[in-house]
């Protein structure tokens, strides 16, 4: 709301192509047209806003609220975790592909930590937004050079679940192909002095 009107308009039109996304990667005309709207936001502006609403999620808690449900004259007491809706979850997924224009450090940095955060198990339901997390895991392979693919690799011994496992090593092998190296020489490469 404390936006000027232009660039509130622009926010609202990213906002709601983010929310019609759809499938594991972006479409290129999802990209082409999220590149024309941050155009007019102007570059600065949309990756400071950006930032601030993604870390806004990593340091976002889960919301543990205590249920009392009665059954067939049966009490039935549990804790139920949140962390965001899947309708937001979705339109986060499409922000965060936005970021897939960007290559610099404060940006890998900022994916590279909600990546970690979408990971995080909650107990009883598993991680806390897969699709958010592999949004985020597909960003780092995609930037340019080998920051993100080092954060790829640090990712890959910290998030445990076998079902993302698969999908950091295809990353992985697909950028050790693209570099013309092996994974184990990117792992070498990104691994400070």
């Amino acid at each position: 709301e404390n936006m000027p009107d232009k660039e509130r308009s622009s926010w609202y039109a990213l906002i709601s192509l983010a929310q019609k996304t759809s499938g594991s990667k972006p479409s290129k005309k999802y990209l082409d047209d999220t590149k024309a709207i941050i155009k007019e936001i102007g570059t600065d502006t949309f990756k400071k806003t950006l930032h601030d609403w993604l870390q806004f999620l990593v340091d976002l808690k889960t919301k543990e609220e205590p249920q009392t449900v009665t059954y067939s004259g049966h009490t039935y007491n549990f804790t139920s975790y949140d962390y965001i809706t899947s309708i937001n979850a979705d339109a986060i997924k499409g922000l965060i592909w936005t970021c897939s224009h960007f290559h610099d450090n404060a940006t890998i940095q900022t994916i590279s930590a909600l990546a970690d955060r979408a990971f995080k198990k909650i107990p009883g339901k598993g991680p806390t937004a897969v699709s958010v997390g592999n949004a985020c895991l597909y960003v780092l392979y995609k930037s340019k050079g080998l920051d993100g693919i080092g954060q790829l690799s640090r990712l890959k011994t910290r998030i445990k679940q076998n079902s993302t496992q698969p999908l950091i090593d295809k990353y992985l092998q697909a950028a050790s192909e693209e570099q013309g190296v092996t994974i184990s020489g990117i792992e070498d490469m990104v691994v400070g002095d």
